[in-house]
């Protein structure tokens, strides 16, 4: 905290408590109308800490509650010395915690506000996460599980994440395959890691306002296979059926 003081930052703000992410949308792939679920937003750090500590103390957050989010990518994160020494598990050596080090990008930190909820998704790298403040629950899903999921479909700016809203009870009625697919959930507190294998799907609740960082080394051939019969990372023609299926069962 210390490190960026009244620096100038750049953070994420939603029209609610949801967070997705996206890539812009090419012009020629049908998304000219598509608005981006969050906006980005110039501030100080210190002014963003003020509307951490000030969301901490409002209580429970409803879903329409505007809500913001700071990143250090991994980019950045393998460049800050202080980052480096606070976290020495996440370094592009094979340990437990990196499995794959020509995999290694770097270090991800997310700072964020209690009631952030995070989109469910699946990233393709081994993803291990360290909490250092706060908790956030995970919900974990295997790829197996990927044909039961409302997706949004490959070149969609936010392919591979949910288009449904989980928090919603009421999308159980017009999801039958949603409610029956298996999953497990955890809450990670302050001082615990959190290994989420690559290709599994997590959906995150922030309990309070967090402080997170993980690292990724790598993909892996498990699980992929589940999520190639999704229509991802393989023809427009498997694309094609998987967008058929989600439209049958809702």
């Amino acid at each position: 905290l210390e490190y960026y003081k009244d620096d100038n930052i750049i953070i994420e703000e939603s029209i609610n408590n949801h967070f997705t992410y996206y890539k812009s949308p090419k012009k020629d792939h049908g998304y000219d109308n598509w608005i981006p679920p969050q906006q980005l937003v110039q501030t100080t750090f210190n002014d963003f800490l003020s509307l951490v500590d000030q969301a901490e103390k409002n209580g429970p957050i409803i879903t329409n509650t505007s809500l913001q989010y700071f990143t250090i990518s991994a980019e950045e994160g393998l460049h800050i010395p202080w980052l480096r020494k606070a976290l020495p598990m996440f370094t592009n050596k094979e340990s437990l915690f990196i499995v794959d080090p020509k995999g290694f990008k770097g270090i991800n930190c997310r700072f964020g506000m209690k009631g952030i909820v995070s989109t469910a998704h699946y990233d393709s790298g081994r993803n291990f996460v360290a909490m250092i403040r706060g908790r956030k629950r995970y919900v974990l899903l295997p790829p197996s599980e990927c044909l039961n999921l409302p997706l949004f479909p490959p070149g969609h700016p936010s392919a591979r994440h949910s288009n449904t809203d989980w928090s919603d009870p009421n999308i159980l009625l017009t999801h039958l395959n949603l409610y029956s697919s298996k999953a497990l959930e955890v809450i990670v507190s302050s001082g615990e890691f959190l290994y989420i294998p690559a290709y599994w799907f997590h959906y995150i609740i922030s309990q309070d306002a967090s402080i997170q960082c993980n690292a990724r080394s790598g993909d892996s051939k498990k699980g992929k296979s589940d999520i190639e019969k999704c229509g991802f990372f393989s023809t427009k023609k498997e694309s094609s059926n998987h967008n058929k299926h989600n439209k049958h069962r809702k």
